[in-house]
């Protein structure tokens, strides 16, 4: 999948905040299309969108709208 800006298409692009950062995609997608944009799809994370965190059994039904924002939290291990 290609998630690329385009500046000749800039204002039909739909427009999220990640973990305070912004980013515009061409379409609406999912958490599990976000995530594999990240190339966390394998990882343990948690994603809170507007402050909700999105259960995994979710991910593939959510859709994000323009200025959500999207927090990723990754797990850490340690010992």
């Amino acid at each position: 999948m290609a998630f690329h800006l385009n500046n000749r298409v800039r204002n039909k692009l739909h427009s999220i905040i990640v973990n305070g950062k912004p980013y515009s995609f061409a379409h609406t997608i999912t958490p599990s299309e976000l995530l594999e944009y990240f190339e966390l799809s394998d990882k343990k994370v948690a994603l809170e969108k507007n402050g909700l965190v999105i259960p995994r059994s979710e991910f593939g039904k959510t859709f994000f709208q323009n200025a959500d924002k999207i927090e990723i939290i990754t797990a850490v291990g340690g010992g």
